[in-house]
């Protein structure tokens, strides 16, 4: 089995789907630690569901044909230390000198 560095996921199409209700992709989706961690935590300071990024990549092999490759990553979460994008300042006609 080849080795990797990171967790890593893929969505493959479902062969065995049936009926409209059966899904139409399956796969397996890998978590390190550390996400399992913050998955935790979001659950345990009040939040009903864990929430992660889930990105995909459209791939192809001779042996899986077409497929998402996954991987999954802590939330994106925009930082507070940045000041909100102030609105442009209103230029009045009467200020404008001709």
């Amino acid at each position: 089995m080849a080795q990797y560095d990171k967790p890593r996921g893929a969505l493959f199409v479902n062969s065995r789907k049936e009926k409209d209700t059966h899904p139409d992709h399956r796969g397996n989706l890998e978590l390190d630690r550390d996400l399992i961690k913050e998955l935790v935590n979001q659950v345990n300071n009040g939040e009903q569901f864990g929430k992660m990024e889930v990105v995909g990549w459209n791939k192809s092999s001779d042996r899986a044909g077409n497929y998402i490759s996954l991987s999954a990553n802590k939330p994106y979460v925009k930082p507070d230390d940045q000041p909100a994008p102030q609105p442009a300042p209103q230029v009045s006609d009467a200020k404008i000198p001709f």
